[in-house]
């Protein structure tokens, strides 16, 4: 939750306004707007905070939680299958 309120609202938002700003042709703020609103990942965010107080069947809870317990280890795995030893070995 931190990273998801902190971080990456922060940098979604103000992103894609800096992208808006600095593209070529003009973009009017409701076009900004539009984008900000109409991002995925904030849908969802918004989606996920607004279901906090709503109670999960157990199997939908285990379910969820089995699911989240495999986020860390496939971020890790995928991480690490970009790095090559050789390049960081300065060859």
């Amino acid at each position: 939750m931190i990273d998801q309120l902190g971080t990456y609202l922060v940098l979604s938002t103000v992103g894609i306004v800096l992208i808006c700003l600095y593209a070529e042709g003009a973009v009017t703020r409701s076009e900004i707007v539009k984008r900000i609103v109409t991002f995925p990942p904030l849908i969802a965010l918004v989606v996920a905070v607004a279901l906090l107080p709503v109670p999960y069947p157990p199997v939908l809870s285990s379910v969820l939680a089995r699911l989240g317990g495999t986020l860390a280890p496939l971020a890790l795995i995928s991480v690490g299958l970009q790095l090559h030893p050789g390049e960081l070995a300065g060859r």
